[in-house]
C-alpha cells in the first residue's frame, strides 16, 4: 500500500472513530458526558458507560443472585392489588432476563 492509500485509509478510520464518539456522546446528559469526556477511544467510552450503568461482573452476579431470591420468594403482599403484583413481578423478571437469566416453568 502506497503512502497516499495508507493516508486515505487512516483518514477513513479516523472519521469512523469520530462518528462513533459522536453517536455515544449525543445522547448523554451532562454528568455522563463529563464522566467519559477524557476517554481516548470510543471503546473506552463504551466500557466506562457499561460499568457505570450495568456494574462489574461481580455486581451483576450479586444482583442476579438477589433477583433470583426475590423471584423464588415472590408472594402477594397484604393489601396489594393484582396490578401492583403484576408490576412487581414483571420488574423482577425483566431485570433477570436483562442479566442473562432465562426463566422456564421449572425455574
Amino acid at each position: 500500500m502506497g503512502f497516499s492509500a495508507s493516508l486515505n485509509h487512516n483518514m477513513k478510520i479516523n472519521d469512523q472513530i469520530i462518528i462513533c464518539k459522536n453517536i455515544i456522546t449525543s445522547t448523554l446528559n451532562f454528568d455522563e458526558f463529563f464522566r467519559i469526556s477524557q476517554c481516548a477511544s470510543a471503546k473506552e467510552m463504551w466500557d466506562t458507560l457499561e460499568v457505570t450503568h450495568e456494574g462489574t461482573n461481580d455486581v451483576k452476579r450479586a444482583r442476579k443472585h438477589t433477583l433470583i431470591q426475590e423471584y423464588e420468594m415472590f408472594r402477594m403482599l397484604k393489601g396489594e392489588s393484582i396490578a401492583e403484583v403484576q408490576k412487581r413481578f414483571t420488574h423482577i423478571v425483566n431485570h433477570l432476563m436483562s442479566l442473562g437469566k432465562s426463566l422456564t416453568k421449572r425455574s
